[in-house]
């Protein structure tokens, strides 16, 4: 079994990567219409940052999921 400690550590690890996060081709892991749940929404952030805010939904191993995407004005993707 993982240990808390080394949760922890991969959580922060992979959050100093961000700049190298990629998004997979595959397939099965490409969005489309189709997975569309709602958007645009305001940004409810205080401050409120002016951009909107899309959310998509998929199945992953029978799981609901849902991506939520903020694209800013600036044409970086949160």
């Amino acid at each position: 079994m993982t240990s808390v400690d080394d949760i922890k550590n991969i959580i922060v690890s992979i959050q100093n990567r961000r700049e190298q996060w990629r998004l997979s081709t595959r397939q099965k892991n490409l969005l489309t219409w189709k997975n569309y749940i709602s958007g645009p929404i305001a940004d409810n952030h205080q401050p409120p940052v002016p951009s909107d805010v899309w959310v998509f939904g998929l199945d992953i191993n029978g799981l609901s999921c849902y991506l939520k995407f903020q694209d800013r004005p600036s044409g970086v993707v949160i």
